[in-house]
């Protein structure tokens, strides 16, 4: 949901000048001042930029640039920005998340609070949000009446959090955060609805309030919820950088390394666009002669008396001046996907790459790698953060006791792996008693691993019984095994 004005525009199609405007209310709705006015404000303007470029929002911009007479889509560039976008989620989450914690009911309860929120289908969806605004934050809260902790990730456009030290930021550590959004209220142009968290002598606060922005100060309308103690020790809200800039409170976009080059990519597609009608229909060039239109007829077979010293030519754009432009879209593609460090071969451009594994396939992914694993470094701290507030929710509610609330996440490989290879693998490391079975066989992908090897044991005492040992094999005793 977007703040912005749901019941007149989407996040989509909005105009940017107009949005940035209609956050200033919201800074004088919140009161931010100092340094956090300056991050958000420059946040906003950096997210609307990047959404402009995924969304295909250029095309106003360029037909200022150009004539009325040029018709090239331009969700050209911006297509292959959101497929790079896509690519990388796609390779940051994988097949999704698992979990690891000493405590057994720290590990059911992580995995039934992620299976209630839907968290695979939701963590790429707030993926490709945080690579294209640059922040995604999570909110951990046990609604009224409800029996399970509900996790909502809000875009950041809609979250303005506060820290108390520049420490503070740096770990995650809110001293305040509002969500902000638009409501339907009555005849009220724009009312916004504000959630906020505030920290006080270390107790962790919340209230809800209807503000009126429509004139030039806010109004306050209603408050639904007074401020109450919530039993939290800090603010249930999480703050997921995109990757961000040593001392900066928030993330930046994918695009930020890109946008001019999507603008430039549009302008040389225009441009060939341009060139190839104009080969299609070479301008013909009479001199030398007078100018009678009735002389000059077009059409087949028609004969054109020029005259002693007159000449006629067409004008037309050579192979050559099509190679060089098409050379050039091609070489800002390639920067593109270099500047958002997605190589072709993760989109699928590389058919000349097959039936490549190990070492090869890592270093032709090299860059996706890297990026990816700054990306896992933010959502891990935040994601485990989440979950440890989620379970102090679920204390709080009666809903169980976690003595232990510490747990890994185990992300999927990057890499597609290759499943001979690591059998290969698996198989060695078993058979040289570095791994048990169902080590080897979670490795290779085997879902239920327990079940599985008890089905192998079983399936192998029946054809023991029936046809002895296999010839010159000898079957250890209970204390060789």
């Amino acid at each position: 949901m977007a703040w912005f004005n749901k019941k007149k525009t989407t996040l989509d199609d909005t105009e940017g000048p107009a949005d940035v405007l209609r956050y200033d209310k919201i800074q004088e709705l919140l009161g931010i001042t100092g340094w956090m006015r300056a991050e958000n404000a420059a946040r906003i303007k950096r997210a609307l930029d990047a959404h402009a470029i995924f969304a295909s929002n250029t095309w106003g911009t360029l037909l200022k640039k150009r004539t009325s007479t040029t018709h090239t889509p331009a969700m050209i560039e911006a297509g292959l920005g959101a497929l790079a976008v896509r690519t990388t989620v796609a390779h940051l989450f994988g097949s999704g998340i698992n979990f690891s914690a000493d405590d057994p009911n720290t590990q059911v309860a992580i995995y039934q609070l992620w299976k209630d929120n839907q968290m695979e289908i939701r963590l790429h969806e707030a993926g490709v949000t945080c690579c294209v605004e640059g922040d995604i934050f999570f909110e951990a809260r046990a609604p009224i009446g409800a029996e399970r902790v509900v996790l909502t990730p809000y875009p950041g456009l809609e979250v303005f959090p506060r820290y108390a030290s520049h420490d503070d930021m740096l770990d995650g550590v809110m001293s305040q955060c509002d969500i902000v959004y638009t409501v339907d209220y009555s005849d009220v142009d724009d009312a916004v609805y504000q959630q906020c968290y505030f920290m006080s002598e270390g107790r962790c606060y919340y209230e809800a309030n209807i503000w009126d922005i429509t004139g030039g100060k806010p109004i306050l309308l209603e408050s639904p919820h007074a401020a109450t103690d919530t039993g939290l020790t800090r603010v249930p809200v999480v703050q997921v950088p995109n990757e961000r800039r040593l001392g900066k409170a928030f993330g930046y976009s994918d695009f930020h390394t890109s946008d001019e080059l999507h603008l430039e990519l549009n302008r040389g597609i225009s441009d060939l666009s341009d060139a190839r009608k104009f080969g299609a229909y070479p301008i013909k060039t009479i001199s030398g002669t007078a100018l009678d239109k009735n002389s000059f007829n077009l059409g087949p077979d028609q004969l054109w008396n020029l005259g002693p010293d007159g000449s006629a030519a067409m004008l037309s754009v050579g192979g050559e001046f099509f190679r060089a432009m098409k050379d050039a879209i091609t070489m800002v593609r390639d920067m593109i996907l270099d500047a958002m460090e997605v190589p072709p071969i993760a989109m699928g451009k590389a058919n000349e790459f097959r039936d490549i594994t190990g070492i090869a396939l890592q270093l032709l992914y090299g860059p996706l790698v890297s990026k990816v694993e700054r990306k896992r470094k933010y959502w891990t701290a935040g994601l485990m953060r989440l979950n440890q507030i989620a379970l102090e929710i679920m204390e709080l509610e009666g809903m169980g006791g976690f003595p232990s609330k510490e747990h890994k996440l185990i992300w999927a490989n990057i890499v597609p792996r290759s499943f001979a290879s690591d059998v290969d693998s698996a198989t060695k490391a078993v058979a040289a008693r570095l791994w048990a079975p169902t080590t080897g066989m979670d490795y290779i992908g085997v879902e239920n691993a327990e079940t599985e090897l008890q089905k192998v044991v079983a399936e192998n005492e029946t054809m023991l019984g029936a046809y002895g040992p296999a010839p010159d094999t000898q079957v250890p005793t209970d204390t060789e095994a």
